[in-house]
């Protein structure tokens, strides 16, 4: 079983899309933690967390990702990307950024008008390369091919934990 969690305008197909917004497409309309802990224990090959994170705040998210190792397969993926705190204020800090896309990147789409969209917590690579450690993933690297990322590559982070 493959999981896009917080799918919402990027529904997959091949994969459960579970997001709690009743504006968007899914599978499964629910919080992601909600039904993550009914999945039996190594029962996931594959979570995407895209832009997922920043929307919930922190103790949310270490108790989302030490569920995402749970349910996840020996040798299963967690993919998780988000806005990067370290990124955004560095090309920010060099007047190459516009604002706008500095405030997007830190609130969210709309400023947080809409539900859901708005951001309570930013993240910094490094910082969530130890939380996964901390949670068990033995393997955990960045992605460095800007077609991957759903959202600015140059402002992102996008990692790839391994259990």
């Amino acid at each position: 079983m493959k999981l896009n969690l917080g799918s919402g305008s990027n529904y997959l197909q091949g994969y459960v899309n579970v997001d709690p917004q009743t504006n968007k497409k899914a599978d499964v309309r629910t919080e992601a933690y909600d039904y993550l802990k009914d999945l039996d224990t190594g029962s996931v090959e594959e979570i995407l967390c895209e832009h997922l994170l920043e929307h919930i705040p922190p103790v949310d998210g270490f108790l989302l990702i030490k569920e995402c190792f749970r349910v996840l397969k020996v040798k299963g993926v967690l993919i998780i990307e988000s806005p990067d705190l370290d990124k955004l204020g560095r090309v920010y800090g060099t007047g190459k950024l516009h604002y706008e896309h500095f405030r997007q990147g830190i609130f969210g789409e709309k400023g947080g008008v809409s539900v859901g969209e708005g951001h309570v917590w930013s993240y910094k690579e490094d910082e969530m390369t130890a939380i996964l450690r901390d949670v068990g993933f033995m393997e955990c690297g960045a992605s460095i091919n800007p077609e991957e990322y759903r959202w600015k590559f140059e402002l992102s982070f996008r990692l790839k934990a391994i259990k």
